[in-house]
């Protein structure tokens, strides 16, 4: 598991906070020496207490259940929309692009530029980038 950039502790550090520990060293001093909290030093005491070596590994943070998870009718919807557009519509897009661009580009509002419209520089052949790349 990769540990993220703001872990305090290693796996090899909770290691040492836990010998510390059974060497009899005070709870504050070894918080003080690892940088962490108090609080810290006795979770990771306890976790090796109730599950040995192996609680000092790391886990995942990702959330066990959801609060409020998706229900079963909408996952299938967005499933299936995801399928849909993800099927390869790239036909349909390339006919729409031009009718989207002209859309965008002269009939919207152009407030940065004194509700003028922009100059087109993209020309209108087969050789377009926007028509290749699609």
């Amino acid at each position: 598991m990769n540990i993220h950039k703001n872990a305090r502790l290693t796996q090899l550090g909770r290691e040492r906070i836990v010998r510390m520990a059974a060497a009899g060293t005070a709870s504050g001093v070894i918080a003080k020496a690892a940088g962490v909290s108090l609080k810290t030093v006795h979770k990771w005491i306890a976790r090796f207490a109730a599950e040995g070596m192996a609680g000092l590994a790391d886990r995942s943070s990702r959330p066990h259940r959801l609060h409020r998870p998706t229900p079963a009718g909408q996952v299938e919807q967005i499933i299936a929309l995801r399928r849909q557009r993800l099927s390869g519509h790239s036909e349909r897009r390339a006919e729409e692009l031009p009718r989207w661009l002209h859309h965008y580009n002269w009939h919207r509002p152009h407030g940065g530029i004194q509700a003028k419209t922009p100059i087109s520089r993209l020309a209108r052949d087969e050789d377009n980038l926007l028509t290749l790349h699609i």
